[in-house]
């Protein structure tokens, strides 16, 4: 379809409407109040079009909705308290808008909540606590905000959660201990974050754990082997950290599984990497600085014969190894 120009008040005449579907085409303007009167609608779908303005509190009158597509608009201002109070909701989608501001701590009350795609935004502030009341989520989707701080010890709430995705924020501090008793977790996403810290050895809890990204923050350590017991691990990618020492050869053995690993991502060298730049050192010229930043990333780097691909933190580029057999 391809309707166009603004939603209009009647609609608030159609009472009697379970489902309400215009995605995908040209409005424009704000959502009407009229809308939020229809108390037996169970789905709303205005996602790709170009509606805009703030989504009003009388979105607290679809008593009856479950599903709410709200996705790839131009909406903004922060989520009215209302929004968390529909007993009923189950799917949220609100990615790809304007939304700004602080996530209120009555998202709490999405208790039957099953997917909640905020992602795309502008939201700030920490993720609140009552995070952890989302019991029957198993996707929750944060990516590319503005969220700050450390993420919260209630996360171990989420006991259904196969998918979290927190890249391209601001998060800081470590990884809660509560994180690794997600055990049916399946892709984890932190990458591009401020987060530090070791990674422990509790991840091995994580038995279902498929993808895990956590590339560009701050962690420190080693990677710890029990990653390796992962049996359902498909891809790695922990580059563009601070990690050290040796990778466990364990890691190769999951290439042997036609499903197992396919890629394994990190801050390595190729071969005579190391050497080959050595000796260019040795020709041009160079500042003490230089020497002293090159010696530090060179301490960076990790001993990895299982790795995939070896990455340059400096240039920010990935190359294969050539090291493991498999599609990779």
């Amino acid at each position: 379809n391809m309707l166009t120009g603004s939603l209009s008040a009647l609609v608030g005449d159609l009472s009697s409407i379970e489902e309400l579907r215009l995605g995908s085409n040209n409005f424009t303007g704000p959502l009407p109040d009229e809308l939020y009167s229809l108390d037996r609608l169970s789905l709303l779908d205005v996602s790709f079009n170009d509606f805009d303005g703030e989504i009003s509190t009388e979105i607290g009158g679809l008593t009856n909705a479950s599903e709410l597509y709200l996705h790839d608009n131009n909406f903004a201002g922060s989520l009215p308290d209302e929004l968390f109070t529909l007993p009923s909701l189950i799917i949220l989608d609100i990615s790809f808008n304007e939304f700004d501001g602080a996530l209120s701590t009555s998202i709490g009350g999405l208790s039957n909540i099953s997917e909640l795609l905020i992602n795309d935004n502008g939201f700030t502030g920490p993720i609140p606590t009552e995070i952890g009341g989302l019991e029957s989520a198993y996707l929750i989707a944060m990516s590319y905000n503005n969220f700050t701080d450390q993420l919260p010890d209630s996360i171990g709430g989420l006991v259904l959660l196969e998918n979290l995705y927190l890249n391209n924020n601001q998060f800081n501090g470590s990884l809660p201990a509560a994180f690794y008793g997600l055990t049916n977790l399946r892709e984890f996403d932190a990458s591009y974050n401020e987060l530090s810290g070791n990674i422990g050895s509790s991840i091995g809890n994580l038995r279902n754990l498929e993808i895990f990204r956590i590339q560009g923050n701050d962690f420190i350590g080693t990677i710890p082997s029990e990653l390796a017991s992962l049996s359902n691990i498909t891809e790695i990618q922990v580059q563009y950290n601070n990690f050290i020492g040796n990778v466990s050869d364990d890691f190769c053995a999951l290439y042997e599984d036609p499903f197992g690993l396919i890629s394994f991502y990190a801050d390595c060298a190729i071969g005579d990497e190391q050497e080959n730049a050595t000796a260019a050192e040795e020709v041009q010229p160079v500042s003490i600085q230089d020497i002293i930043s090159s010696a530090i990333e060179a301490s960076r780097k990790l001993e990895c014969e299982c790795c995939s691909h070896c990455c340059d933190p400096v240039l920010q580029v990935c190359n294969a190894t050539g090291n493991v057999t498999g599609d990779v």
